[in-house]
C-alpha cells in the first residue's frame, strides 16, 4: 500500500506497477479523493474472457452509452474520460492473473493499451497511473511485457 501511496504523492511517473503489499481500499479511496484522482477498482476475480473484462471496464469506468465493447473503443474510452474530470487516474487491477493466463494474447494487448494510455495521459495536468495486485496466493506470475 505504501509503494501506491508514495507513486501517488509523486516519488515515481505515472507507469504500469505491479503490487506485492497489501491494498487497504478506503485508505486508498481516501488518498485518491484527497488528490481529487478518480480511482477505478476492477475485480478481476469476475473476469474469466475479454467481452467480461470489457463489461467489468466500462462498468468501473462509467463509459458512455456508445463504448463498442471491443480493444479499440476500451483505448479510445481510457485516453478520453472528458465524462470524469479530475486531477488524474488510478486504476486498480485485483488478480489479474486469472484473465493473463487464460488469454495470454488478450492480456498483452491490455497491457499494451494501458502503457500506450499512460503514456498518453503522462503530459497532461490529469496523469494515469495503473496497479496491478496479484493475489498472493496465485502461482501465476503477471508480466507487464
Amino acid at each position: 500500500m505504501n509503494d501506491i501511496l508514495a507513486t501517488l504523492q509523486g516519488d515515481r511517473e505515472p507507469g504500469i506497477y505491479t503490487v506485492t503489499g497489501d491494498v487497504v481500499l478506503d485508505e486508498l479511496m481516501t488518498a485518491c479523493e484527497e488528490r481529487h484522482l478518480k480511482l477505478f477498482v476492477i475485480q478481476g476475480d469476475r473476469i474469466a474472457s475479454k467481452p467480461d473484462f470489457l463489461q467489468e471496464s466500462a462498468q468501473v469506468m462509467s463509459f458512455p452509452d456508445y463504448f463498442g465493447a471491443n480493444w479499440d473503443a476500451f483505448e479510445e474510452c481510457l485516453t478520453d474520460l472528458e465524462w470524469l474530470p479530475a486531477n488524474g487516474y488510478v486504476l486498480l487491477y485485483l488478480h489479474p492473473e486469472r484473465f493473463a493466463a487464460a488469454y495470454p494474447a488478450d492480456w498483452s494487448v491490455l497491457i499494451n493499451i494501458l502503457r500506450s494510455a499512460v503514456e498518453e495521459w503522462k503530459d497532461t495536468k490529469s496523469p494515469l497511473f495503473v496497479f496491478l495486485k496479484p493475489n498472493p496466493s496465485s502461482s501465476i506470475a503477471i508480466e507487464v511485457l
